[in-house]
């Protein structure tokens, strides 16, 4: 699958529910800026590894409905918070993690992590479902199931390595621009 894809598939579905999608540094903020930028998407800067709590903080405050795309880079530098986002977050929520096996954003590196050590973590830190998606139709299907069965739910989706994948600039807005739009996007509805 490409990351592209799994990323307008996790936007469209969060779109139907009013729900905030944070997405962590890097390519993949770039890419959800670019294919679907609206006030309830947070972009996470400088913060590799923290994605996931900071989404679970606002759905715990909040109950809204909340997404996490992640890279597997990301969440191996913050394994330790996959327990605290499990037992925090208020469902529906979904921590998507983008595994194509590199950190991307700095050049390719691969991950040192074992083939299965995110989707074992996750499971072991308590979320209420754990799956890998391989394409669009199973990514689609886990979403659903966890969107109307209101499950916390870690879901790995194997994409390409960069393969041909559009590049995209930074996000034009500042820390505290995300912050305040984001917030202006959330205070009536919290």
């Amino acid at each position: 699958m490409r990351r592209d894809d799994a990323i307008r598939r996790v936007l469209a579905a969060l779109t139907a529910v009013d729900g905030a999608v944070f997405t962590s540094n890097g390519n993949n903020s770039r890419a959800c800026y670019a294919l679907g930028d609206r006030p309830l998407n947070f972009y996470v800067m400088g913060c590799m590894g923290q994605c996931g709590p900071m989404a679970a903080g606002f759905s715990h405050a909040t109950g809204r409905p909340a997404a996490v795309i992640d890279g597997d880079g990301a969440v191996a530098m913050g394994l330790a918070g996959l327990p605290m986002v499990a037992g925090t977050a208020r469902p529906p929520f979904l921590h998507v993690v983008l595994d194509n096996g590199v950190y991307e954003t700095t050049g390719g590196q691969r991950v040192p992590v074992p083939d299965d050590l995110l989707v074992m973590t996750a499971r072991g830190a308590g979320y209420h479902l754990v799956a890998t998606a391989r394409d669009d139709a199973e990514l689609a299907a886990v979403l659903r199931t966890a969107l109307e069965e209101r499950r916390v739910a870690f879901v790995r989706v194997l994409v390409g390595a960069d393969g041909g994948q559009a590049q995209y600039p930074r996000v034009p807005f500042p820390p505290h621009q995300v912050t305040d739009r984001f917030t202006a996007a959330t205070a009536d509805r919290c």
